[in-house]
């Protein structure tokens, strides 16, 4: 689930998956080369290749393609879209949840464009969205339970299917710290 690239005199090997992510690296290799001139490429590659970044496109589940990713606005869900189509898979399914204050409804119909597979759920937080016309108006499946979501995609996944877990970086904490074991 590696990415690897070249650039200039470094072997890029990174679990940071994206083509964002290869512009985020070169960037910070060039910062790091105009602070010390002198640093190492090797230390440089080793860094890269240890850095993790909890919560973007973060595998949760060693043995299936299970994802979280904290994309809570526009920007993001168009990162999370890039990158999910830089991967070969059967059947994509997303677990949603969102805060109302970032327009959750837009982040669907972004969504919606790579996948019909799309289960609406919610947690505990004062912000949170209201599903319903989400509901209503795009003919999603929506579970209250995020615990019971998640186990009912998890157990039916078939090899090669792709499950991400996203919305809010809220959701996907709690997701992190109380659901996914």
């Amino acid at each position: 689930d590696n990415l690897y690239f070249k650039y200039d005199n470094y072997n890029i090997n990174t679990s940071l998956v994206g083509n964002y992510q290869i512009a985020n690296i070169i960037l910070a290799i060039n910062i790091i080369k105009e602070l010390d001139s002198n640093i190492s490429s090797a230390l440089i590659e080793n860094a890269i290749k240890d850095t993790l970044w909890a919560g973007r496109f973060e595998k949760v589940d060693p043995k299936k393609h299970i994802y979280i990713d904290g994309a809570h606005n526009i920007g993001g869900i168009k990162s999370l879209i890039e990158t999910i189509k830089l991967l070969n898979y059967r059947n994509l399914y997303i677990l949603f949840s969102a805060l109302e204050d970032k327009n959750p409804t837009i982040l669907i119909e972004e969504l919606l464009k790579i996948t019909p597979n799309i289960i609406l759920t919610t947690f505990s937080d004062a912000r949170i969205y209201d599903p319903t016309n989400i509901i209503l108006n795009y003919n999603l499946d929506f579970i209250p339970s995020p615990l019971m979501a998640y186990n009912m995609v998890k157990n039916n996944m078939e090899d090669g299917d792709l499950f991400v877990i996203t919305g809010s970086i809220h959701f996907i904490g709690y997701m992190k710290k109380d659901i996914i074991k």
